[in-house]
């Protein structure tokens, strides 16, 4: 199928549910639960049968091959952006997750983009995290995309005004301390902060124009 054909995501679509009904159906037990994202699948199988399942997936076309990846030490196996973690009494609870090898690059804040468009940025990813993560990974996310923004050269106090809705440090913010009391996640909250962060407010900016 073309890359960017309009019709492709359909027909992918289609060639997916098929797939799945019928290696499905050919397993000699039950899955206990399975979720697909275009062609990313993540499923439950009973321990050992992860090689029979990948052999019957992998039969279905030559044309289409799997790999697996099985759960780790910790008990989880990474699906798109979100960890999927697996406690003792088997619930299963998410954490959001970025790659080993993603660059951490965001728009820098030197970036001649309008502060708007910068703050949004933050309250995209902010929201990402608290949508992904379980409360009890929250603040350990929250302090690891804080320091990516800090990396893009975005200043302390915007951060923490916009992912923590406080002045603090981080390094103030120790594990026992409960941001999460302090409105986390309230829209009208974290508006109001944003709409009364002043960031440089003696700072002049201009632009230079490019000559070729």
């Amino acid at each position: 199928m073309p890359m960017g054909s309009p019709v492709s995501p359909i027909l992918a679509q289609y060639v997916m549910d098929d797939l799945l009904a019928e290696c499905i159906n050919r397993l000699n037990f039950e899955i206990p639960f399975i979720k697909k994202y275009v062609d990313d699948i993540i499923l439950s199988v009973p321990l050992g049968s992860i090689q029979q399942v990948l052999h019957i997936f992998n039969g279905y076309s030559p044309f289409i091959q799997f790999t697996v990846e099985e759960e780790d030490e910790n008990k989880s196996v990474p699906f798109l952006d979100t960890k999927v973690f697996r406690a003792e009494n088997n619930i299963l609870y998410t954490s959001w997750y970025t790659k080993p090898g993603a660059s951490g690059r965001y728009l820098h804040f030197a970036s001649y983009h309008p502060m708007k468009q910068k703050i949004n940025l933050l309250l995209g990813m902010k929201n990402r995290v608290l949508r992904t993560s379980h409360r009890s990974k929250t603040m350990e996310n929250l302090r690891k995309l804080a320091q990516l923004f800090l990396k893009c050269g975005y200043p302390r106090r915007l951060v923490n005004k916009i992912l923590f809705n406080r002045d603090n440090d981080l390094q103030v913010l120790s594990p026992s301390h409960s941001v999460l009391d302090d409105g986390l996640g309230s829209t009208s909250h974290t508006n109001n902060v944003v709409n009364n962060i002043s960031v440089h407010s003696n700072s002049s900016y201009f632009s230079l124009p490019y000559i070729e």
